[in-house]
């Protein structure tokens, strides 16, 4: 759980400092996507 729970940080601040007028959800999704599977887990989303 710690590890995933370390996983998940690093996921919601990329998508934190990506948020900006005109991005979309899809964009952020993505993006959390992109770093979870960067660290070798499986994403749910």
């Amino acid at each position: 759980m710690r590890e995933a729970g370390k996983v998940v940080a690093k996921a919601k601040a990329a998508v934190k400092n990506a948020i900006c007028p005109g991005a979309t959800s899809r964009e952020m999704d993505s993006l959390a996507e992109e770093v979870i599977r960067g660290e070798g887990a499986n994403s749910l989303i």
